[in-house]
């Protein structure tokens, strides 16, 4: 049972039922639930029969809370320069992996199965995956240098993919067995949550946003992963931009191609 709260939070289920409840079917499933399971306090009623009547509900296995496993908390989501002055997520990688687990198992996906530590290593571009236009970015050159550059160093599957043409098992399931996961900031990078221990996430950024200051969005999450390394770089990329992608990545894969090294 999800509480409807005064005054109403801001872009929430609550007040945008319209937008959420797509995301909502497509995303219950890794809670273990769906959205015919699934109410407010104000479409339930509790009927109980006799005279006496209690304003207490007990339950046999139930929990009651509220969620603050969120991307920011209070703050915005990085849009100006006092959202990086304090953290929300700081110390809860543990809990986050721990999380991942439990939604990967809700839909059938083993996360013990999931490993980077053999070759060949998946290097998974997300593209298109925002629906603002700044945002909107594509990987073709990104790609094609990794195949040049590091296809005959290392044993790399180089993918494109539009996640929001993939089924939430498919991109689970490719992205858990993904090396290197790469895209732009924004809600399509959470995705990044499913990323095996010792993968690497690459979040493109604008620099200059819509407040004129660089727009790291759900750094504060993205960056208290701490079973991942999470690196930023800018969306409008020159030569030496592209020169230091490819010599990063490189790193990357030393450093995971070395993971069963001790």
């Amino acid at each position: 049972m999800r509480m409807n709260v005064e005054p109403t939070m801001w872009a929430s289920c609550q007040t945008q039922y319209s937008k959420c409840a797509p995301i909502i079917e497509k995303f219950y499933p890794l809670l273990g639930t769906d959205i015919q399971k699934v109410s407010t306090q104000n479409d339930t009623q509790f009927e109980i029969q006799g005279e006496k009547k209690s304003k207490y509900i007990c339950a046999p296995n139930g929990a009651a809370g509220m969620g603050m496993l969120t991307d920011h908390g209070l703050k915005l989501h990085g849009w100006i320069p006092e959202d990086y002055e304090t953290m929300h997520n700081h110390g809860r990688g543990a809990s986050v992996y721990a999380f991942r687990n439990w939604m990967m198992e809700n839909i059938g996906i083993a996360p013990e199965t999931k490993k980077i530590h053999n070759a060949p290593y998946k290097i998974v571009f997300s593209t298109a995956s925002s629906s603002q236009q700044n945002r909107n970015m594509t990987f073709e050159k990104h790609a094609q240098l990794l195949e040049e550059k590091l296809g005959s160093k290392y044993n790399i599957v180089v993918i494109e993919v539009v996640l929001s043409q993939m089924s939430l098992e498919d991109q689970i399931e490719l992205v858990s067995g993904g090396s290197i996961f790469i895209t732009v900031c924004g809600g399509g990078a959470l995705t990044a949550m499913f990323l095996p221990k010792g993968a690497a996430l690459f979040a493109y950024f604008n620099e200059d946003d819509i407040y004129g200051t660089p727009a790291r969005l759900d750094w504060d999450l993205l960056n208290n992963m701490g079973y991942i390394r999470s690196h930023w770089l800018p969306t409008r990329p020159g030569e030496h931009d592209f020169d230091a992608f490819v010599k990063l990545v490189d790193h990357e894969l030393d450093v995971i191609s070395h993971t069963n090294d001790v």
